[in-house]
């Protein structure tokens, strides 16, 4: 073989080394969610009792260099709030396509890898219900049917948070505030946001 030949060669192992380098790593989300909704305005600020619900999807990292990566995950994740007194209570239940666009920085290089997470967060309506109960009766409605206006297209967010990965799996926590209002509604005196806590697991594959 030629030295020309050897050095085509070697360019072509070094390629292909570098580009499985920077494959990018996929894994499955799953976990709960808690989240708030927060209410500003005319001199009043609530937060209003938090709901539990689950939050699932599909995540992707892409290198950047060797601990920095960007993230994009798609996930759904059920937000909203409830209220309660006595033996009534109300529970506004809010449903979203979340698509994360965040940057993964891990600190180290072992098999157990702490990472830290932050960026920005689009939330898309996918759904929007009030559930009531009062006396052991329960009864539900779309937002709509009961609101002034409707659920807000769309909710963008920041998120930060952190985690550890340990071969496959990952554990993490991360926290969302929305910047948009959820109702569109013609009133700018009170506004109404979305807070949520995020705690997933994740497989890579």
């Amino acid at each position: 073989m030629t030295s020309r030949s050897l050095a085509a060669a070697a360019l072509l192992v070094l390629g292909a080394a570098s580009a499985q380098a920077q494959a990018p790593t996929f894994r499955v989300l799953g976990g709960l969610t808690s989240s708030k909704v927060t209410v500003d305005g005319e001199g009043i600020s609530i937060t209003l009792d938090s709901r539990t619900g689950f939050a699932a999807g599909l995540s992707a990292r892409f290198p950047l260099s060797a601990m920095l990566g960007l993230e994009i995950d798609g996930m759904y994740a059920q937000k909203g709030f409830k209220i309660s007194d006595g033996e009534d209570s109300a529970e506004l239940k809010l449903g979203y396509l979340e698509i994360p666009v965040l940057l993964n920085y891990e600190l180290g290089g072992s098999s157990t890898r702490p990472f830290l997470l932050g960026g920005a967060t689009a939330s898309i309506k996918a759904g929007c219900d009030v559930v009531a109960t009062s006396g052991g009766v329960s009864a539900s409605a779309d937002c709509e049917e009961i609101t002034d206006g409707e659920q807000n297209a769309l909710d963008l967010g920041l998120t930060v948070g952190g985690g550890v990965a340990f071969n496959r799996f990952s554990v993490q926590a991360r926290y969302t505030v929305g910047m948009s209002e959820i109702f569109d509604d013609n009133d700018d005196s009170v506004t109404s946001k979305n807070r949520a806590l995020f705690l997933l697991a994740g497989f890579s594959f």
